[in-house]
């Protein structure tokens, strides 16, 4: 659906290859598919979230946190809650 390889990855939960293509290949994070999500959309929409990947993106690109997609949610709303919690202690540490 119009996804770029970084968002991708994201979804895949991928944490190193992001990685890679953020720093590395100098991909850009200010991508969107044809849904309006951004990679932090993705990673949280992942099968099972990476607590390690959402931070990396966050630390990256924190505005992403309020850009709702098309369907008016943002990132976090997509995240399921025992992801969520452990993201708040880890963000919060």
């Amino acid at each position: 659906m119009g996804e770029s390889i970084l968002q991708i990855a994201c979804n895949r939960g991928h944490v190193e290859i992001t990685r890679f293509l953020i720093h590395q290949a100098k991909v850009s994070l200010d991508v969107q598919d044809m849904l309006g999500r951004n990679p932090l959309h993705n990673a949280c929409q992942a099968r099972k979230p990476d607590v390690d990947l959402l931070i990396l993106l966050i630390e990256e690109r924190w505005k992403h946190l309020c850009l709702p997609d098309f369907m008016g949610k943002t990132p976090l709303e997509y995240l399921p809650d025992a992801c969520w919690r452990e993201l708040r202690v880890r963000l919060t540490m």
